[in-house]
């Protein structure tokens, strides 16, 4: 993943599990700013809670809707180049 290439983070889990916040541990400490969506089966508050640590842009429930989808990334690529400017 290259930083000056890449508009956004997605990325799938079954479960926010403890090695899946390491995951979003890494991408946060090599692309901090970069928005960063999450598709996921349904969560509970503290999974939820763990999403917000890590600055989580969006969070989508599967099974993934196409429309919500690309509507989750165009407004976060527009949320993150709007706070660049």
């Amino acid at each position: 993943m290259s930083p000056d290439r890449s508009d956004i983070v997605l990325v799938e889990f079954a479960k926010i599990e403890d090695p899946d916040t390491d995951l979003l541990n890494e991408i946060r400490a090599y692309v901090p700013e970069l928005p960063l969506i999450v598709v996921s089966g349904p969560l509970d508050p503290d999974a939820m809670r763990k999403l917000f640590k890590y600055n989580v842009l969006d969070w989508l429930d599967r099974p993934l809707d196409s429309a919500e989808l690309l509507a989750s990334i165009k407004n976060s690529v527009q949320s993150a180049k709007a706070s660049q400017s």
